[in-house]
């Protein structure tokens, strides 16, 4: 059975949305090693490009660009850098609960850039999943968590920003024409170069004093977040365009929810959340069924 690329890609941004949705727990492991934000950016970035490398040699065969695609490979990665760095800069300032539900607001603007761009009425559907996710999000974090600085929210809000922009980037620029690996390679190889290029310009320093067992760690870190959530992401927005995986993204904060109540028992659940979750599961559902229906009748 042939699954179309509709299917593929709503079940790349599925998984793409578990991965990333592990990240935060493993973020706070790396932490607690002793790193800083700067760090773990760049070891995210750079610690997977050799093995990025070798896949991209095995399915695309080659890594050759031209002058015009490498300019936008290197304005993607800015957009990449951008929002990571923004989105980390941020917890300094606000609680990462209230940054995140700042952050998650790119799936809205995603939605209204491209209705702009495509000049089309958006379809009621699109609309519901929309408004639902939305909610959810507002619903599955503690608003209320920690004291708000004007600082951290601008930064939060930048970060959805560049967000979106990345994602609109990469679906609609001549780097839709490029494999996915291809363009992980670039965009990790130049993101690695920026972060370090930010480091040294912010007088930050790369933390180097990592036991083997740590470093083993961040290495598989780095190969789960580049080479599962984040080349699936890539392949998702190929397959279905920013809008939807932007939807089907949110399920990244639902992902983070449900294994801090398996992991941390302590954690509770509250009933807000839960409608949240099915909230945001119901959306997902509902594109899910969408996809299928247009796929029986072509």
């Amino acid at each position: 059975m042939n699954i179309s690329k509709e299917l593929k890609g709503i079940f790349q941004a599925i998984f793409s949305a578990i991965l990333f949705g592990l990240m935060p727990l493993f973020t706070k492991v790396i932490y607690s090693f002793g790193s800083n934000f700067t760090s773990t950016a760049f070891y995210r970035t750079s610690l997977s490009l050799i093995l990025v490398f070798i896949l991209c040699i095995l399915e695309d065969k080659s890594i050759r660009i031209n002058f015009k695609e490498f300019i936008y490979l290197i304005i993607g990665s800015i957009f990449f850098v951008a929002t990571s760095l923004t989105l980390y800069s941020s917890y300094n300032y606000i609680s990462s609960g209230v940054a995140t539900t700042i952050h998650f607001a790119y799936p809205i603007i995603i939605f209204i850039i491209n209705t702009i761009i495509s000049k089309s009425r958006p379809n009621k559907i699109d609309v519901f999943c929309i408004l639902s996710v939305s909610l959810g999000l507002v619903l599955i974090i503690d608003l209320k968590s920690g004291h708000i600085d004007l600082r951290g929210v601008v930064l939060a809000a930048i970060s959805s920003f560049t967000y979106s922009f990345y994602s609109i980037f990469l679906e609609r620029s001549v780097l839709k024409n490029l494999n996915s690996i291809r363009i992980l390679f670039y965009i990790n190889l130049i993101s690695s170069f920026l972060i370090f290029v930010f480091v040294h310009i912010t007088g930050n320093k790369l933390v180097l004093s990592y036991n083997p067992f740590q470093w083993i760690f961040i290495f598989l870190y780095s190969i789960v977040i580049t080479i599962g959530a984040t080349l699936l992401y890539q392949k998702s927005l190929r397959n279905i365009g920013a809008t939807y995986t932007s939807i089907l993204s949110c399920l990244e904060p639902v992902t983070s929810v449900v294994f801090g109540i398996l992991l941390l028992l302590s954690e509770l659940i509250f009933s807000k959340q839960v409608l949240a979750i099915i909230l945001i599961l119901s959306s997902t559902i509902i594109i899910v069924i969408n996809q299928i229906k247009k796929y029986k009748i072509n």
